[in-house]
């Protein structure tokens, strides 16, 4: 479902490295608006309207409302996040693309895989579980995009695993993956794991026994006689 949630842009003008700096400085992000083969245009917008959408429940997969300039209802047009673009160094944003979005067209957007439950090969048996795919492509239309996709693990041995089949995807949502694609393992613990451990214990005994006390001389001569 569509978010409330409105974002206001600017149109944008100049270009270059030059004017996105001044932007920057001023509290706003360069930024894109392109699809729906209409022309592109350039915007500004501030970053956290963004960090407030990336930290929605969507998250990236939000759908929401962007409006230019003086907020008429009737500029708004429905949009999502397709690009985002970060400092290295201080990880803030710099760069942002919106995508426009016809809510009656399918689109295709990556979906994360939610973990449910511990394996019983993890809280039993003391494997480890290695997760291999965390995201799943999938098309559907822009309402029906799942926050998640679960997956339930608590009847997982130690060996054993679970695949793409094993997801359900809710009415209208297509897996563009194949089935047999795996998403995590329940693995035996391994040798290095196991060796580190062992020194763990091992160093715990030693400290133990030197924190004992050394017997007196006394109780020493009193056993021997």
């Amino acid at each position: 479902m569509i978010s409330k949630s409105v974002v206001q842009v600017q149109p944008r003008e100049e270009r270059g490295k030059g004017p996105a700096g001044r932007m920057r400085a001023a509290g706003r992000i360069p930024g894109i608006v392109y699809g729906m083969a209409k022309d592109s245009f350039a915007v500004a917008v501030e970053p956290r309207n963004i960090e407030l959408i990336l930290r929605s429940e969507t998250g990236f997969n939000t759908i929401f409302n962007l409006t230019l300039g003086s907020g008429d209802k009737n500029a708004q047009r429905a949009v999502m996040l397709k690009d985002l673009q970060r400092d290295p160094v201080t990880d803030r944003l710099v760069h942002v693309d919106f995508v426009r979005v016809d809510l009656d067209t399918k689109v295709t957007v990556d979906v994360p895989v939610r973990i449910i439950g511990e394996s019983i090969g993890v809280r039993v048996e003391f494997g480890t579980m290695d997760v291999i795919t965390r995201s799943i492509q999938v098309e559907c239309l822009p309402n029906d995009i799942p926050d998640a996709l679960e997956l339930d693990v608590s009847e997982l041995h130690v060996g054993q695993h679970a695949s793409v089949a094993d997801l359900s995807a809710p009415e209208g949502v297509t897996l563009l993956i194949s089935d047999d694609t795996t998403i995590l393992n329940i693995a035996h613990q391994r040798a290095e794991e196991v060796v580190e451990e062992e020194e763990v214990e091992g160093e715990e005994g030693e400290e133990a026994a030197e924190g004992e006390e050394a017997p007196a001389d006394g109780e020493e001569k009193k056993e021997e006689s």
